[in-house]
């Protein structure tokens, strides 16, 4: 089960460029006691794009856990199986 929600927004602005973007990251409990990855994207004021993935635990979703942890984080391959 989840101990603590996990929670990151990020917000892009260039006006000389007529840019407007964010990006949103979110792990929270699913309803099977596992955890969810939910990534969001797009252009603020328009439509957002979304992928979530779903896992067996909490750390699995958050490579940086094992930092805090002594461990070294897992390479990132740009890619994310469910588990």
């Amino acid at each position: 089960m989840i101990t603590q929600n996990y929670q990151l927004y990020i917000e892009r602005t260039d006006h000389a460029k007529n840019m407007a973007r964010f990006y949103a990251m979110a792990i929270e409990p699913c309803l099977f006691g596992g955890a969810s990855l939910t990534l969001r994207w797009g252009r603020i004021g328009a439509r957002v794009q979304s992928k979530t993935h779903h896992f067996d635990h909490e750390r699995k979703p958050c490579p940086f856990s094992s930092i805090s942890s002594g461990r070294n984080a897992p390479a990132d391959t740009g890619h994310h199986r469910p588990y």
